[in-house]
């Protein structure tokens, strides 16, 4: 009897313990949505010698080689680098730019952008990442198509965002929503939009330059 009594509680504990690791790892089975793998980005193309941050462990990028979620991608003067973080989805960094891979699955690509200016490109293909989010402070920035520029002017506490050719889905403070086809800036400290007009200028001749790169 006591033998079988402790083949149920091993039985038991068996079971719970494969559920709550189906749950971890979002299995149907265990009343997830499905297991959704991460997928790795890749640097593509640089300027000067960007670096990698990997819990404290800083490495040179590399050409060719991946940038795994939780990593952060830094530029310092005269660096660019740009990731290709899915098929069809790519985010180059200007120099002087420190950008966090918080989140890259079938479900979605997440990047938080700590400092600097980014030009993110997003190219919806089925079964591949749906959204590109670029998130601050206290904002974060969603297309599913087109482009997007964001600033971080992280000394100033601002944030330029600037749609190209699409609508964002802005979100500030975590419940303000602010769809917009328009440039608009962000108080990354008070989470509040500042107002007035917001203009952006590819052309403008301390930019001019980064965003030519990009598109070469």
């Amino acid at each position: 009897m006591k033998t079988s009594h402790r083949a149920t509680i091993v039985l038991f504990v068996l079971m719970v313990t494969t559920l709550l690791v189906g749950q971890r790892f979002g299995f149907a089975w265990a009343g997830g949505s499905g297991y959704v793998p991460s997928q790795l980005a890749g640097i593509v193309a640089m300027v000067g010698t960007p670096t990698v941050d990997h819990a404290g462990t800083i490495r040179d990028a590399v050409l060719w080689k991946s940038v795994a979620r939780g990593e952060t991608v830094r530029t310092i003067a005269g660096q660019r680098v740009k990731l290709q973080i899915a098929l069809g989805h790519s985010v180059s960094l200007d120099e002087n730019t420190d950008v966090t891979v918080e989140e890259n699955d079938a479900d979605g690509i997440r990047l938080k952008l700590l400092r600097g200016r980014v030009y993110a490109d997003a190219t919806p293909i089925d079964g591949l990442a749906k959204t590109l989010s670029i998130d601050t402070l206290a904002s974060r920035s969603t297309i599913t198509t087109g482009a997007i520029t964001v600033v971080n002017y992280d000394f100033l506490w601002k944030v330029s965002i600037a749609p190209i050719d699409t609508e964002a889905d802005v979100v500030v403070g975590g419940d303000m929503d602010f769809p917009t086809r328009s440039p608009m800036n962000v108080n990354d400290a008070t989470a509040n939009v500042i107002g007035g007009a917001a203009s952006f200028n590819m052309s403008a001749p301390d930019v001019a330059d980064f965003y030519a790169w990009v598109k070469r």
